[in-house]
């Protein structure tokens, strides 16, 4: 038991310490999109075919020609951005909580997962819409197509399929140790 208990805690150290460099790549990340969006922001003069090397390319691929079209990709970028970074903080707590109470079965894990469940479910869902307002508000003359991105979906409901199984194994947890 003692050889599992230090496998959960140096793994979970191991996650908390991944989940905690991803949140900081994030976060220095974010500079370029929020670099961009003031630069094109603070002149809006600049002719996109005489700027030499720079080339803004949306999220699917395609070419971006305006002004406003840079200002709905840089938003759209941010608030992505912003998301996973809350996504990653609580990950983040909980792998570090995992680590330090070595009970990975508590009602606080399953709240955490819970949370991150809800959180992906509510991304797969904002950032579409997200998307046609500021492609509506910035660049109303570009066609923007209305999808949602399944996968966040599916990642969603095995967060919360999971957060299931903590439940039930907080509860057989609570009961071994009423036992003993």
């Amino acid at each position: 038991m003692n050889s599992i208990q230090n496998k959960i805690q140096k793994s979970s150290k191991a996650m908390a310490v991944i989940l905690k460099i991803m949140y900081i790549s994030i976060i220095v990340g974010l500079c370029i999109p929020i670099g961009t969006l003031i630069w094109v922001s603070a002149d809006p003069n600049i002719n996109f075919n005489l700027i030499r090397g720079v080339h803004f390319y949306s999220a699917v691929g395609m070419a971006i020609n305006s002004r406003g079209e840079v200002i709905a990709e840089m938003c759209i970028i941010i608030l992505m951005g912003v998301w996973m970074c809350y996504i990653f903080m609580v990950a983040y707590k909980m792998f570090k909580s995992i680590s330090k109470d070595m009970a990975p079965f508590s009602m606080a894990n399953v709240k955490n997962l819970k949370k991150i469940g809800s959180l992906l479910l509510i991304y797969a869902f904002v950032t579409p819409i997200a998307k046609v307002g500021f492609y509506r508000t910035f660049a109303s003359a570009t066609d923007i197509q209305f999808s949602f991105d399944f996968s966040f979906i599916v990642l969603s409901l095995s967060f919360f399929f999971i957060a299931t199984v903590f439940d039930y194994g907080a509860e057989l947890q609570k009961e071994t140790d009423e036992l003993l």
